[in-house]
Parts: structure tokens; C-alpha cells; sequence
């Protein structure tokens, strides 16, 4: 997950009260010094002509100019406010999701835009993004005036999303369920529809790979309900009856909640995390290749 930034609280904290602050009321509420309050503001002004949310200095303190932001657009704006001064690899992700969701062309400068960041600096991160693509078979292919996209097989975009989230624990499954379009609720209503199979059949799964199995699982309904299906999987082993039939039972309980028909291609590729007994990257390669 990622980090708040201390301007994003700054903003926060001056947005919710609707009243001027002092430099030293805004230091003792995130038990910083005046100094640094002061500079983080300075800093947040230097570039404000990019933000909609505007600081206004005062005799006294700040607070924040009035501005037509709705709560969606500000937390969407405070999140990448965020990343574009925390670290590389958060934004790294950030590109890496924007490009791998999109079935269409995206302009590395309207990211450059979302994240408030510089052309070089874009770039960077973008030729960092490519590198994480190869390793899952994924090229990278560009227009001019289009932008660029990805393309590979729907099961390389899977594992490549998948295991570039933050790993699942029980602080961040709001946002991970986020990151796969869903909601916290279906992660718990999945976890327990694996762990309810895992029991009936008395099968051992260690708590990674059912974290790892239900964030799959999200995903994948969420891409099925875009449209992107697996074509196919070429398996190196045949799986056993028993991982079959608990793969078969799960999916069976999905679709009655979602609504949505797996495909056999679907059923495979959960077949293949329960044989794989922890559900990793490693073993689902083996397994696919």
C-alpha cells in the first residue's frame, strides 16, 4: 500500500476543518517541526498551477482556496499527489496497471500528467515497466500519436498484474480488492469459498497460496466481465482427479454468485494453482509452460 504523503495530510487536515491554520497547529497534528510544514507548503506552491486543490498562504497560517472538487476527483487527486512523491516503484506500478488494463493506446504524456511528473522521468519509468513485461512473455508495442500498449497471451497479463500487487494481508485487502476491480467483500466472500471446497475435500493449501488463489480469482472475474478470457493452457502434467474436482466445485459456487460462466480454460488455470500446492509464480510457470 502505498504511503500518505505528509502534504496529502496537510491538505487533508486544512480541507476538513474549511478554516486557516498556523504553521505550529498544523506541526503538532503530525508531530513535525514548523520548519518542515512550512517547506512542504513551499514545495506543494511551486507546482500548484498542475493541482486543482490550491493552498493559499495568509497573514497567520493557510488554508485551502475554495475550489469546485468533488470527493471522488480529490481522492483520486490526492492518490497521485502521492505517488508522485513517494517512490519510483509505486509509480512504477501505477504505469505498469494503466498500460496492461487498457486494451487501447496510452500516451506515456498523459501519464506523465496523471502523475505530475516530467517527461524524462516518465520515460524512465517506462522503459523499468517494459523490463517487468518481458519477464511474463508480454511486448510492448507503440504508434505514433497512439501511445503504446501490450500485448501477450490473457494469462501472461494475469500472472504479470497479479504478482506486481502488494501481497494481501489482512491491513491492505481493501486495497488490493480495489486494484483488482473488486470490492472487500468478494475477497472474503472468495476466501471462504476456497477454504469451504479445501475443507469438504480435505485438502491442505498453506495461507499464502489461498491468499494468492482468491486475489487470482478476482481478477480473473473481473477480466472475464471485461471480455478477456484465457484461450489456452498448456499443461506438463495432467492434474489430479482430486485438485480437479475441488477446481470444479469452487467455480461452480462462483458463478452461481457472479453470475458469469467460466470457461474449461478458466477451470484450468485454478486447477493449476491447487496442484501447485502453494500457488506461486514459480510452480504456475512450470506448470503452464
Amino acid at each position: 500500500m502505498e504511503m500518505k504523503s505528509r502534504i496529502r495530510s496537510i491538505i487533508e487536515i486544512l480541507i476538513k476543518e474549511n478554516r486557516e491554520y498556523t504553521a505550529k497547529e498544523l506541526s503538532l497534528k503530525l508531530d513535525v517541526s514548523e520548519k518542515t510544514v512550512r517547506n512542504e507548503i513551499v514545495g506543494y506552491c511551486e507546482n500548484e498551477e498542475k493541482y486543482p486543490v490550491k493552498i493559499v498562504p495568509l497573514k497567520r497560517g493557510y488554508r485551502i482556496q475554495d475550489a469546485k472538487v468533488d470527493e471522488e476527483e480529490l481522492q483520486r487527486f490526492l492518490q497521485r499527489l502521492d505517488l508522485a512523491l513517494g517512490n519510483e516503484l509505486d509509480r512504477e506500478k501505477y504505469v505498469l496497471r494503466k498500460i496492461l488494463l487498457n486494451e487501447r493506446y496510452v500516451k506515456l504524456e498523459d501519464l506523465a500528467d496523471e502523475l505530475f511528473v516530467s517527461a524524462p522521468t516518465i520515460h524512465r519509468i517506462f522503459k523499468n515497466v517494459k523490463e517487468i513485461f518481458s519477464k511474463y512473455k508480454l511486448e510492448v508495442t507503440s504508434k505514433p500519436g497512439y501511445g503504446v500498449k501490450v500485448l501477450g497471451d490473457e494469462i501472461d497479463k494475469r500472472l504479470c498484474y497479479v504478482h506486481c500487487l502488494p501481497k494481501a494481508s489482512d491491513e491492505n485487502i481493501e486495497t488490493v480488492a480495489e486494484q483488482c476491480g473488486m470490492k472487500k467483500e468478494d475477497f472474503y466472500y472468495i476466501d471462504y469459498a476456497i477454504r469451504k471446497s479445501l475443507d469438504k475435500n480435505e485438502f491442505d493449501l498453506t495461507e499464502t497460496g489461498i491468499k494468492n488463489l482468491t486475489v487470482h480469482l478476482m481478477y480473473a472475474i473481473t477480466r472475464m466481465r471485461e471480455g478477456s478470457f484465457i484461450r489456452s493452457i498448456r499443461l506438463n502434467y495432467c492434474i489430479p482427479e482430486r485438485e480437479a474436482n475441488i477446481a470444479e466445485e469452487l467455480i461452480k459456487n462462483l458463478e452461481e454468485e457472479y453470475g458469469i460462466a467460466f470457461p474449461p480454460t478458466e477451470i484450468d488455470y485454478v486447477r493449476v494453482h491447487l496442484s501447485s500446492k502453494n500457488a506461486n509464480l514459480g510452480n504456475e510457470a512450470a506448470a503452464v509452460s
